[in-house]
């Protein structure tokens, strides 16, 4: 993954560079730092394998929240038409 990629991952989350951080050493039980990062997003070192992929799941479980919530929203919104009732002529 490019630093370029995970940045914008990281922006379409709204996540700030510590959220991300805080969260990836929550979920992965590491102990990364501001100069990790600082390095991946640099060039300095490329983006670890397990952070790339802890950035694809999270943005693509973001994807599907964001699904879900429309399609129960839409759901709940729907108009029914009027059936008529009556028995058919």
């Amino acid at each position: 993954m490019t630093p370029q990629r995970a940045k914008r991952i990281i922006r379409l989350l709204g996540w700030s560079l510590s959220d991300f951080i805080a969260e990836l050493n929550r979920v992965g039980g590491t102990a990364y730092k501001h100069g990790d990062v600082w390095k991946w997003f640099s060039g300095v070192r490329s983006v670890p394998l397990g952070v790339a992929i802890f950035l694809r799941l999270t943005a693509r479980i973001a994807v599907l929240e964001r699904r879900y919530r429309g399609s129960a929203w839409a759901a709940r919104n729907v108009r029914r038409k009027p059936t008529g009732g009556g028995a058919a002529k």
